[in-house]
């Protein structure tokens, strides 16, 4: 003797690997992204370079738009020789800068109430950027701004560059800094460590307008101080910066290599956040995944990921039966361990949630590699073995043996007028089908005599989401009057 619990038809889909992965209910800090061994994976997001809204922000180039842009409006760009490419060695976004000395680099023109785009007293300003050079050349320019400005009566020539000298940076401010006499001024702050070529570094020059403190920093690190005052130390009278007329800002005029996230900042920075990811790292929630039926349930997920050291990651899953009204945390989320086979995961639909931590320092991310999600899906139960008709006047009587399966809640019975089509309407019982109900006879009356009727049973095991499995043998019977 045996019992049957009903049909369970087992599938699984896979996420990632060589398969893209479905795009997010909802995200925070996350990107899908080619990453470890070439897979498509989900992994944490770069830090945004510009929020909008941030007015301490006078300029910013993050490369990651379709054509290069500065993202604040402040200025237009002309593109003089500079290429996107991909990130492929991008340290930030999707896309670096990519220049050859000899090609041109870009200008930026401010506009109206930008820092560089009308004559005047400035004040605090940071100028912030990664830079990976290739050759690393003396005379190489990433940072170029030449122009003049009126001192009493005449004109004074001024520039700020950045430029490579004994493979070191240089910053040279010429006539910039203005002292209360009006004579010509030139501060020039040198670096300390030398530039070297093939690696990504995070620079920094910054004025701090009240103290007149002028620095140069590398990857956090102090390269050059000068103090522009009086007396060249803390506490002399502090020299201001002043912009003259409107010129361009060339970005890399004469530079081999790569340029990214280029900020320019009217405010001191003291320290510097060079993190590549947010410390509080991200989270990846899927679409809803159907299961099928009420009765669905998840047996196994198991997920891959390329976690370096530091890095890690958790996933959870839920199921339910009505998605639209889901909340973040509302069904209650399970944590996935290795391999653990579930048995009480049941529902229509199932969710993941991924949670990917950084290392911490902030510059690694773990890359979900690969992720399979298997599941049973509960069909409709056996229809009846055996079914007779009985014919009667305007009625037939309907008999038909138990469903095999355990799990059977009720039967739908149908009846037409011509074989394997039962749009029947005219029953005394409603149109076909028929819920019957957990019984084994039905009796359909208001039938009309004389016209032969088809008739099958199919069985259910989920009265609230009953739907036709697959039907019982066809019978046949003509009612008749007596």
């Amino acid at each position: 003797m045996f019992s049957v619990l009903g049909w369970c038809d087992k599938k699984t889909i896979r996420w990632g690997g060589s398969e893209s992965w479905p795009q997010p209910w909802m995200n925070g800090n996350t990107i899908q992204e080619p990453g470890y061994g070439g897979k498509n994976t989900i992994q944490l997001s770069t830090k945004p370079l510009y929020v909008p809204g941030d007015r301490n922000i006078d300029f910013a180039l993050s490369f990651d738009q379709a054509s290069i842009t500065e993202e604040t409006g402040n200025y237009s760009v002309t593109n003089q020789g500079g290429e996107q490419i991909e990130k492929l060695k991008g340290i930030m976004g999707k896309c670096a800068g990519k220049f050859s000395r000899g090609k041109g680099g870009l200008s930026l023109t401010g506009k109206s109430k930008s820092f560089f785009g009308d004559p005047g007293i400035r004040g605090s300003f940071t100028l912030s950027f990664w830079l990976y050079s290739t050759v690393a050349e003396d005379g190489e320019q990433i940072i170029s701004w030449k122009t003049s400005r009126k001192s009493g009566n005449k004109l004074v020539s001024q520039f700020i560059r950045g430029a490579v000298f004994n493979n070191r940076i240089e910053w040279t401010f010429n006539n910039f800094f203005v002292p209360p006499s009006g004579k010509d001024t030139n501060f020039v702050l040198t670096a300390q460590d030398m530039l070297i070529p093939d690696t990504w570094n995070f620079h920094v020059i910054t004025f701090n307008e009240f103290t007149g403190l002028l620095e140069y920093r590398i990857n956090g690190k102090t390269q050059g101080i000068l103090y522009v005052t009086s007396t060249g130390r803390e506490g002399g009278q502090i020299f201001t910066p002043e912009t003259g007329y409107n010129a361009p800002l060339d970005i890399c005029p004469a530079f081999s290599g790569l340029i990214d996230e280029i900020v320019f900042k009217t405010e001191f920075t003291e320290t510097d956040n060079i993190s590549r990811f947010d410390e509080s790292g991200g989270c990846y929630y899927s679409q809803p995944l159907e299961l099928g039926s009420k009765s669905s349930r998840i047996i196994k997920i198991t997920s891959q990921a390329y976690t370096p050291e530091g890095t890690d990651y958790q996933v959870f899953v839920r199921t339910g039966n009505n998605f639209y009204q889901w909340t973040q945390d509302s069904p209650e989320w399970t944590t996935v361990t290795g391999e653990t086979t579930y048995t009480d995961l049941k529902g229509r639909y199932a969710q993941i949630k991924i949670l990917l931590y950084t290392d911490g320092s902030g510059n690694l991310s773990p890359e979900i590699t690969d992720m399979e999600i298997t599941w049973e899906e509960e069909s409709s139960p056996w229809p009846p073995a055996t079914i007779y008709a009985e014919a009667g006047d305007g009625e037939v009587k309907l008999e038909w043996s138990d469903s095999p399966n355990l799990s059977t809640t009720g039967y739908l019975v149908y009846y037409g007028k011509k074989t394997g089509e039962y749009f029947g309407t005219e029953g005394d019982s409603g149109p076909s089908p028929i819920n019957a109900g957990n019984v084994n006879s039905l009796t359909i009356s208001g039938l009309q005599n004389g016209t032969l009727y088809y008739f099958a049973v199919s069985a259910y095991n989920d009265e609230e989401d009953m739907y036709s499995g697959t039907l019982s043998k066809e019978v046949n019977a003509r009612p008749k009057r007596k």
